[in-house]
């Protein structure tokens, strides 16, 4: 990712709209569910979601999928590997982009986990055991 910063919260009050694509499909929907979940745990404040042509104020975008700015500006290549994915940050007219884009849902779906792993620093566990200790069992 590049070195611009994107303030997403701000002393617990959000600075910025996740704008979703209409066709972001099951895994990126479920992904973006995990994102505003987590963001929210950290921060105390819950990122507003709103579908693509639907933004209404001004301030910080996160763009997943192929929203009209994601296809304006040519930031999804048809040439990403299968599971390939786009993770950009621009600034227009002074307000900041930051960018999730890929051609499948899994694939935004591993754009939107690997911005929460490395960029914010997301550990995962399991909240269930998943070997249980038996008797008699050397």
């Amino acid at each position: 990712m590049s070195q611009k910063i994107i303030t997403l919260v701000r002393n617990g009050n959000s600075q910025a709209t996740l704008v979703l694509a209409t066709d972001i499909g099951q895994h990126a929907t479920a992904a973006v569910d995990d994102m505003v979940r987590v963001i929210e745990k950290m921060s105390g404040a819950k990122l507003p979601v709103v579908t693509d042509g639907n933004i209404r104020h001004s301030g910080a975008q996160i763009h997943i999928g192929a929203t009209s700015f994601v296809r304006e500006q040519g930031l999804l290549s048809d040439k990403l590997p299968v599971n390939g994915y786009r993770i950009s940050t621009i600034e227009e007219a002074s307000t900041p982009y930051l960018v999730i884009a890929a051609n499948t849902s899994l694939s935004i779906s591993h754009g939107i986990y690997d911005l929460l792993t490395n960029e914010l620093g997301v550990l995962w566990g399991m909240a269930d055991a998943l070997f249980c200790a038996t008797s008699g069992v050397a």
